[in-house]
């Protein structure tokens, strides 16, 4: 029963083994003789176009402005408690204000790599 679906097939061999049928399998040859409907550059040039076409500004800035932002607030929150403290002992948890810095930097290139990639 010829098909080009694999789902029709799954199906029949289910309901085959349901009845209780013998499932048999043996070795097919297919040779393709007839040309192929694109050239290989044009499958090629058409994937690359798919792949150029995605809005990587707006992917770029909408994952990395929130991120930003929160490095952001985290920074101002880290400082106003520094500015609260004794001024001249260090951070409470010093990897929190690096992380924080790290957020800020890393998004920002983030979204000016975003910036950059916006179509012509």
């Amino acid at each position: 029963m010829p098909t080009s679906s694999g789902i029709f097939e799954n199906e029949l061999l289910v309901e085959a083994g349901a009845e209780g049928l013998d499932i048999v399998e043996f070795p097919v040859v297919v040779e393709e003789h007839r040309p192929s409907r694109q050239v290989l550059s044009r499958k090629i040039r058409r994937k690359l176009e798919d792949l150029l076409s995605a809005r990587l500004d707006l992917i770029s800035i909408a994952v990395g402005l929130p991120l930003f932002l929160g490095g952001i607030v985290s920074l101002v929150i880290l400082s106003l408690d520094k500015l609260g403290a004794d001024r001249f002992s260090g951070f409470m948890n010093p990897y929190t204000f690096l992380l924080s810095m790290l957020l800020v930097i890393s998004d920002f290139q983030i979204i000016t790599f975003g910036l950059c990639a916006r179509p012509l």
